[in-house]
């Protein structure tokens, strides 16, 4: 059976909103350098201070298997919406937590 990076990716978004301190996440692929892709959550805290990122990394790890256990995540005020109400494009974004 084939998974999809979509589907990883949404698995991964599930598991975030149900850790008490996430109140928004989204999960994408970026590519910093041609060749080196990685899925980096991009989340909105319940309040602050903000998860660090050890503690998401547990949080995912109670519902996750290992290899879908993030290495980055960047905490964001809100997550940008475009004038349709979809999410906007994340480049540039950095502060890896």
């Amino acid at each position: 059976m084939l998974v999809s990076l979509k589907d990883i990716e949404v698995a991964i978004e599930i598991a975030l909103l149900k850790i008490d301190t996430v109140k928004e996440a989204v999960v994408a692929l970026r590519e910093d350098r041609p060749g080196d892709q990685r899925l980096v959550a991009y989340f909105t805290p319940e309040s602050e201070p903000a998860p660090a990122a050890v503690e998401l990394r547990r949080g995912l790890s109670e519902t996750l298997p290992d290899y879908m256990i993030l290495f980055a995540f960047v905490k964001l005020d809100s997550l940008p919406l475009g004038v349709d109400l979809k999410l906007a494009p994340l480049v540039g974004v950095q502060n890896w937590a």
